[in-house]
This record gives C-alpha cells, sequence and structure tokens, in this order.
C-alpha cells in the first residue's frame, strides 16, 4: 500500500489514459456534491447501474458501424420493464456505454481533485463501486465479443479493437479500484490500531515494524479482512488477465502503443496490491495468534502457550533486516515498472542478499508452524477442543499463505541492474615452448618360438601324492579356507561386522549405510544386512561341512569355531537391528513380529476404551493397547507403540480381547509421538502446506494381535530377559 498523495496523482493520469471519450461538456453535469460534501449521483452515473432502455452507440475507438446490427429474433426493450437483450450486439453496445460513462466521470473527479482545495466529487466508497461495474460490464463486452466471433458476425480486425479497448478499461479500472480501496484500508489501519500516522511507504513494512496492541487484535472481525482480500483478489486477477492480454502478440498496437502509460500504470497497481493482500495476511496471522493464545490459556497447555510466544517472534526474526528487506525488494519490483531518476539501482549482489534474508524468514514462520501444529495436534482429544482444533486450522492456512506471498515476492523480484564493469586489457602471452614427446624406453618384443631343444630342459612337475581325504573332509577345508574368520581378529575388533568385513575384504559400503541410515526403513535394512552376512560367510555351509564330517575329526572343532565367531558377530548386528527398530518413526507390522521373535518386547498392556463418537456408558468402539519395549542397547528407555483397535459394534473393555478378528473394523499400529493424531492433524499439516502429510498408521493383521494377547497374558518367554542385551 502506498500514500494517499501519491495515489491521487496517479489515478488521475490513469483514468485520462483509458478514457474512451471526451469528458462532458459540462461535467458538473455528471457528479454533484451534496450539501454535507458527500458526492451524489447523477443521472449519467445511473447507467453503471442499470441497463440502458435501447441500444445506445458509443463513442469508442473504431467506428460504430464496425458493430454488427442486432439479430432478426432479438427485440429491443421498449420500457425499463421489459427484458434486456440478450443478443450480443446489443450488450456489446452497451458495455461500450458504460464504461465510457465510467471514464468520463472518474475523468471529471480527478480533474475536480487536481484544483487547489477542492473537493472530490466521489467518495472513496463509491470510486469502488463505480469501479467494480465497469469491471464487471468490461467482462460482459468481452463475452459478447466472444459470442459475436462465433457466430462470424464482427470482423476479426474490429473484434480485436473493441476487445483490446474493453481490455483496458478492464485493467484500469480494476487498478482504481484498488487504489480507492486501499485508501480506505490505510484509514481502517490507522483508526482501529491506533496508527496515528503511517510513516511508511508501503503497509508492508507497519505490519511488519509496529506492535499491535492485543486488545485492538480481539477486537478484530477476521472475516471482514478475509472480505478485503477477496476483493483484492479480484482486482488482482483483472489486473493480470489485462497485462496478460496487452502482451499478445495480436493485440491491437496502436491502442497500446499509445497507452503505454496504463500498461505502466497497470503493472504498478498490480504490484502495490501483492503488498496489500500479504500486509492483510500477516495482520490475520496475528489476529489468530492472539485468538488460539486465549483459547488454549484457558486450558492450561503451556507447550503451545510457549510455541505461540516462539510465531511472536517469528514475526519480528532478524529485526529490520526485514523491513530493510521488504522495502529494497518492493522498490526493486516498481523501479522495473517505471523507472525513477532519483533512486539508485541496488547491485546483484544487495538484491540477492535481501532475498536470502526474506527466504530465511519465510521458513523460520514454516518451522514455527509445523512445531505448533504438531502440540496442538497432542492437546486436541476430542470433540470438546472443536475451537482450539478450527482456531489452530484458520492460523496454519493463514500462516501457509502469508509464508507463499513472501515467497511470491522473492521470486518475482529480478537479479537487479548489474554494474558495467570494464573487461581488462587483453594480453598477448606467448606460445607455450612445446616439448619433445619423450620416447618410451620399453621395447615391444616380437613373440619368439621356442625349439623343441629348449622345451625339453624345463624340469617336469614333481608328481602330485595321491589325495585320501573324504569328500567331506575337501568341503571342509575348502570352506575354513573360503572364510579365515580368526579368534583374535573378531576380539580385536569387537565383532564389529563392517570392520571384520573390510578386513576381509568385502564391499561394505551399502551395508553400512543401511546400517546407519535413520531414514531408512529399519525392517528393510537389516533383512539387507543379514542377507549380506550369510552371503560374505555362508553360515549354512558352515553347518552343513560340519554335520557331514565323521565325529573325531579335528575339522568339527575349527568349524565349531567359525560359528561361534559368527555368531558373536550377529549377536552385535541383532543388538543393533533391535536398537533400530525400537527407534524407528514410522514402524510397521513386520517390525513388531521381528521385535517378539527377538525377546525385545517387555510388556503389552490389557486393551483400554478411548472416548468416540458412539460410546454409551462402558461401550466404545474405539480401544488401545500399549507396548513397551526392551532397553536399548545403552540402557535408555524406548517411546512406547501403541495398538489401536476400532470395533464395529460398542462393547465393554474386558470383551475386547475375545473378540474375533472380523469384529475389528480396524487395528494398526501407531507411535506414541502420533497416538494422539488423526485426521484433523492431517487437516492441519495440509493447511500448512505439506499436502502429503498422513499420520503413520500400519495394519495389524490376526496373527500378529493373537500374538500380542498371548504377551498380555504372559504366556510367552519371560518379556524381563532380553537375550540380546
Amino acid at each position: 500500500m502506498h500514500r494517499v498523495g501519491t495515489t491521487k496523482q496517479r489515478s488521475t493520469k490513469l483514468a485520462e489514459s483509458v478514457s474512451l471519450a471526451a469528458v462532458p461538456a459540462d461535467p458538473a453535469a455528471a457528479t454533484s456534491n451534496s450539501v454535507d460534501g458527500s458526492a451524489r449521483q447523477s443521472s449519467q452515473l445511473d447507467g453503471l447501474s442499470a441497463r440502458p432502455t435501447k441500444p445506445v452507440k458509443p463513442r469508442t475507438a473504431g467506428s460504430s458501424a464496425a458493430l454488427p446490427g442486432p439479430s432478426h429474433t432479438a427485440s429491443s426493450p421498449a420500457s425499463d420493464k421489459q427484458p434486456q437483450s440478450t443478443d450480443p450486439a446489443d450488450i456489446l453496445q452497451t458495455a461500450l456505454r458504460r464504461v465510457e460513462v465510467w471514464s468520463a466521470v472518474l475523468a471529471s473527479d480527478d480533474k475536480q481533485c487536481s484544483q487547489p482545495g477542492a473537493a472530490p466529487l466521489l467518495s472513496r466508497e463509491r470510486r469502488v463501486e463505480l469501479s467494480q461495474n465497469a469491471m464487471k460490464s468490461a467482462r460482459e463486452g468481452l463475452q459478447a465479443i466472444a459470442d459475436l466471433r462465433l457466430g462470424n458476425r464482427l470482423r476479426s480486425n474490429d473484434a480485436v479493437e473493441h476487445e483490446a479497448t474493453l481490455f483496458t478499461i478492464l485493467g484500469g479500472s480494476a487498478a482504481t479500484a484498488y487504489e480507492a480501496r486501499s485508501e480506505l484500508i490505510e484509514h481502517k489501519w490507522a483508526h482501529q490500531f491506533r496508527v496515528t500516522q503511517l510513516t511508511e511507504s508501503r503497509l508492508d513494512n507497519v505490519t511488519v515494524r509496529v506492535p499491535l496492541h492485543h486488545t485492538d487484535l480481539e477486537c478484530q472481525d477476521p472475516d471482514e479482512w478475509y472480505r478485503y482480500l477477496s476483493e483484492l483478489e479480484k482486482y488482482r486477477s483483472a489486473m493480470d488477465e489485462s497485462l496478460r492480454n496487452m502482451k499478445k502478440p495480436d493485440a491491437h498496437e496502436k491502442i497500446f502503443t499509445t497507452d503505454s502509460f496504463t500498461m505502466k500504470q497497470i503493472r504498478a497497481e498490480h504490484a502495490f496490491c501483492h503488498g496489500t493482500m500479504r500486509s492483510i495476511r500477516c495482520l490475520l496471522v496475528d489476529i489468530y495468534r492472539i485468538r488460539l493464545l486465549r483459547q488454549v490459556e484457558a486450558s492450561g497447555s503451556h507447550d503451545v502457550t510457549a510455541r505461540l510466544h516462539e510465531l511472536y517472534q517469528a514475526k519480528n526474526y532478524l529485526g529490520d533486516t526485514v523491513v530493510d528487506a521488504f522495502t529494497a525488494l518492493s522498490k526493486v519490483v516498481t523501479e522495473s515498472i517505471r523507472p525513477s531518476e532519483a533512486g539508485a539501482a541496488l547491485s546483484p549482489q544487495l538484491v540477492a542478499q535481501h532475498k536470502d534474508v526474506l527466504e530465511d524468514y519465510a521458513e523460520q514462520f514454516g518451522r514455527v508452524g509445523l512445531g505448533l501444529c504438531l502440540d496442538v495436534a497432542a492437546l486436541i482429544k476430542g470433540d470438546g477442543d472443536d475451537n482450539i482444533w478450527q482456531s489452530m486450522l484458520d492460523l496454519a492456512q493463514v500462516l501457509t499463505e502469508y509464508r507463499q506471498s513472501v515467497l511470491d515476492l522473492i521470486r518475482s523480484v529480478g537479479p537487479g541492474k548489474r554494474e558495467v564493469i570494464a573487461p581488462p586489457a587483453a594480453t598477448i602471452e606467448e606460445p607455450p615452448v612445446s616439448r619433445a614427446r619423450q620416447k618410451s624406453a620399453r621395447r615391444h618384443r616380437k613373440p619368439v618360438n621356442r625349439t623343441a631343444a629348449e622345451s625339453s630342459l624345463v624340469p617336469a612337475p614333481p608328481a602330485v601324492p595321491n589325495d585320501t581325504r573324504t569328500l567331506a573332509q575337501q568341503q571342509a577345508d575348502i570352506v575354513l579356507k573360503k572364510f579365515p574368520l580368526e579368534r583374535a581378529m573378531v576380539t580385536e575388533l569387537d565383532a564389529d561386522l563392517i570392520q571384520i568385513a573390510n578386513r576381509l575384504g568385502k564391499d561394505t559400503g551399502s551395508v553400512n549405510e543401511m546400517m546407519h541410515c535413520s531414514r531408512q526403513d529399519a525392517m528393510i535394512a537389516f533383512t539387507f544386512v543379514r542377507s549380506s552376512i550369510q552371503g560374505w560367510f555362508e553360515k549354512d555351509q558352515l553347518l552343513q561341512a560340519k554335520a557331514k564330517l565323521p565325529p573325531g575329526d579335528e575339522r568339527i572343532a575349527q568349524l565349531s569355531e567359525r560359528l561361534e565367531l559368527l555368531g558373536m558377530i550377529e549377536q552385535r548386528v541383532q543388538t543393533r537391528e533391535a536398537d533400530a527398530l525400537k527407534s524407528d518413526t514410522q514402524p510397521r507390522a513386520p517390525h513388531l513380529s521381528r521385535l517378539l521373535e527377538m525377546h525385545q518386547v517387555a510388556s503389552v498392556t490389557s486393551p483400554t476404551r478411548l472416548r468416540s463418537d458412539n460410546d454409551s456408558g462402558d461401550h466404545g468402539t474405539l480401544f488401545e493397547m500399549r507396548i513397551e519395549h526392551a532397553p536399548l542397547s545403552n540402557g535408555e528407555r524406548p517411546a512406547p507403540w501403541f495398538v489401536h483397535l476400532h470395533t464395529a459394534k460398542p462393547v465393554t473393555t474386558n470383551a475386547v480381547p475375545s473378540l474375533d478378528y472380523k469384529e475389528f473394523t480396524a487395528v494398526h499400529l501407531k507411535t506414541a509421538k502420533e497416538k494422539n493424531l488423526g485426521k484433523r492433524w492431517e487437516m492441519l499439516m495440509q493447511a500448512l502446506g505439506n499436502n502429503d502429510a498422513k499420520v503413520h498408521r500400519s495394519k495389524i493383521d490376526s496373527a500378529l494381535l493373537a500374538s500380542l494377547l498371548e504377551v498380555r497374558r504372559g504366556r510367552k518367554s519371560s518379556p524381563e530377559q532380553f537375550p540380546n542385551q
């Protein structure tokens, strides 16, 4: 948003540039003032609110003969009570007449305002209303041109000329409406937020710099500000459409060449409109933040209160550096449209610095908003918190919109004007001295045929003694030689798989990444690791070779030692696997099955009833079982997992373990972090721009559920003893 004084001057030039006809000979006949100084509608303004009783040939660019006459099926209304004509030719004539009236009236008002001490003929609200009607008439005229083209009732050149005129009016009237509305918003801002004077040339800086009182924010109706956003979006869209059509190759060259000033003015107002909408969204962030703060304070949630304070700090993130960046980049945008001689162009380096500042500022809002969303989602436990949930959803939505508007400003700014740097004087370098290619000292030898006498002098190889080993013994020796595990090496390397495999010359890159990458699914990762261990050391071959040897063979002891050493390595890997499975942020049913197999589940609680929509007394449809894991290898206690059971009909808690699996509508595994999250959390995340956000749920089948219930009843091996620790 910009100063009122500057907008008056711009509007005068804009109205003059889009004028389709001369101002009426008696401008006072078009508008007149009432006694109290307010604007009064004249007969000429009535044409913007209602259709004329009969078609009027407009005085527009292009001859009236270019307009087609009404078709033989169209009837001209004789009175106001008769229906309006639906013939496109009549609609086009009416639209051109109305926009001509709008242009003349606005020019009269601007001429009046340009006189020192003269009161305006039109109020700001009236300018908005008239400009909105002009936008509507321009769109009706454009649609009529499209209909006439389909019926081959309008020459191509005439269609282009009228289309260019109406697109100019569409953009100009939208710019005028925005200008008047922005001044009204600026006045409302100064009055309701106790800002006596807006010292900034744009409201962007005020919303970031000026602290707003909680009491003032609590009095605001966010729906009213959203209505402003919706209105401004219509103006922005109309200006955008107008500018796109002005740039088309088939656009009317004469009109757009003479109205180049109009095009620049529309582009400038288009940029200003983005800034005003960004300012309103920043205000809405504060309004919803205060609303949510009051609600969570009443609920006693200190974590969410702390997050809301972080959001307040995020608005003031980087202090005046952000204000300077907003000012500089907004100036770059306007200077690219309408260069001024006073301002010096920013260097590309400085523009890049300002863009980095605002990008960091926008991402800070994203980070704080995500943390706030998670905390509020954990706070929401039922329908009783509907107000908190709705406020958070509203806040998340406007946070995303504000963050995106800042990023849009960054993307709209080019690299700036580069300083012209004179290239250094060219220097003539002497060509490098060529070096003589060194001849290779190696000489290629030609193959020489040896004589029979020479070959007969080669001594014969010694005779191979007869192998007295059995086939099983030969296979055992091959296996022992193939996998040379030694106790000293395994002990020295503490049975570390990667170090031992590296010592034996194995390629451990993929296995090492699988074992240490936290982003990898733990079950998939360690299934691959176990497969690699089998491929490297072939435990099955060791077992088969040992089983085939006769009792008392010395190789049995060697194979047993290899199996023992391999068991030490596997035990070390299994400990790491158990830690990874318990720490996986998105565990699946196979994770739980594997932990049960490894005796790493410490306990499973009996089902407890959670609140659901179909509760009736002690009967419900949603139940929860808590899974406690064995400690991690470092002694820390991992976060528990939870199984949620949804029943088709309300049942008691005691009846859940005996239900047939078919009586459950869903049984899934969730983490402690996400157990309270559901569709509402997904909606919040999507409002924050994370469209792919989903609460992690893993289906539990009937066999796994039965295993959990067995652990609950204590029929498994004692969970207090964990062989892998």
